[in-house]
């Protein structure tokens, strides 16, 4: 084990901190509009479709992603 210039412990935490702090900033920021974000049947049903068109299909993932966001638009009219 290499010593960075932290020293071990105070590296160890401050990795910790590094490492959750993008989602909790997210979460925090999401916090807000959790009503409006919560998902329905429909968008289960689209992400269990691209998981699958993902892992079964093996289709390349720029091209679920864009089917995803059609699929979303037509979702949101």
């Amino acid at each position: 084990m290499v010593e960075g210039p932290l020293g071990v412990w105070a590296g160890g935490l401050a990795l910790l901190v590094v490492i959750f702090l993008p989602a909790v900033l997210v979460l925090v920021g999401e916090l807000p509009f959790w009503e409006s974000l919560r998902h329905d049947r429909w968008d289960v049903a689209m992400a269990l479709v691209a998981f699958g068109l993902l892992v079964l299909a093996r289709a390349p993932p720029v091209l679920v992603v864009l089917l995803a966001a059609m699929a979303g638009w037509v979702m949101a009219r």
